[in-house]
């Protein structure tokens, strides 16, 4: 009877393993992999920071809007920007300031959003009609035409209303020095 024994190769008594050196290179590769991939991935996350920045204010104005609707009152969304990095705004049925507690309020409950939700978004480009805040009107959720610009060191995007009192999220091609969000449609 034969015996299947495997040779015993000098100097390799039967351990598995990485060498000192290979676990180098590799380490080596995993690094120059990082080093390249990094900064696409922070853009990314800047890119989704400053979209969910746009949806949500869109979503708070959609939210004025029905509150409006629903309430039969009229409901303002209040903007406040000491500077362009540091913002806040909020729904109430009167003007409101967003960074006094209990202020921006809808039914008892409060409504406050500000830039400390987004870090490194700033609110910018708020247009005439809206720098003392959206109103919407309570009989068709009408509300004066206007919108907001924001942006981070990369990205822009615009979030506007119609005097019909239509929200939308578009990229503002006026300002070429950012780049805009391919997702939303243009502006004009």
């Amino acid at each position: 009877m034969s015996s299947c024994k495997r040779p015993v190769i000098a100097g390799n008594s039967g351990a598995n393993g990485l060498t000192l050196i290979e676990l180098m290179i590799t380490l080596l590769i995993c690094s120059l992999a990082l080093t390249i991939a990094l900064p696409s991935f922070q853009q990314l996350l800047e890119r989704e920071r400053l979209i969910a920045a746009a949806e949500t204010l869109a979503g708070q104005l959609q939210l004025a809007k029905l509150e409006a609707l629903k309430n039969n009152r009229n409901v303002r969304l209040s903007f406040s920007v000491l500077n362009n990095e540091t913002w806040c705004y909020g729904l109430s049925y009167s003007a409101c300031n967003c960074w006094q507690a209990n202020s921006c309020q809808l039914n008892g409950r409060q409504f406050v959003i500000s830039h400390a939700e987004f870090p490194g978004i700033s609110l910018t480009g708020t247009t005439t009609p809206w720098s003392n805040g959206a109103v919407f009107e309570p009989r068709r959720g009408f509300v004066t035409a206007g919108g907001a610009t924001l942006s981070s060191a990369h990205f822009q995007i615009r979030v506007k209303t119609s005097n019909q009192g239509r929200i939308r999220i578009c990229n503002d091609h006026s300002l070429q020095t950012k780049t805009d969000l391919g997702r939303y449609p243009s502006c004009n």
